[in-house]
């Protein structure tokens, strides 16, 4: 499990699921990206790497798949298209 808790990152506690990791610190450095906020990990079978994008009046809610667990990540942005595609391709990689 990764730690984050500075610059971007803001949370009571800032562990990130290695795959979540990989999404935050991409967010985190993106200009149009105002705040990343690490939520809930759930434990889970294990399986493929996948992202799901929720709008909120915020920014995106994310959901990261993998690594044997889903992380929820909340990306404070008011691009959200432009947000969503960079993410989309770093995660791709």
């Amino acid at each position: 499990m990764a730690h984050r808790d500075s610059g971007k990152f803001h949370a009571k506690h800032g562990t990130l699921t290695s795959t979540a990791a990989e999404v935050a610190d991409a967010a985190a450095r993106l200009p149009q990206v105002d705040r990343v906020t690490p939520g809930v990990i759930k434990q889970t079978r294990g399986g493929r790497r996948w992202l799901k994008f929720i709008w909120t009046q915020v920014g995106w809610q994310v959901k990261v798949g993998g690594d044997r667990a889903v992380q929820t990540l909340f990306i404070y942005t008011k691009q959200r298209h432009s947000t969503k595609t960079s993410l989309e391709k770093s995660f791709a990689h």
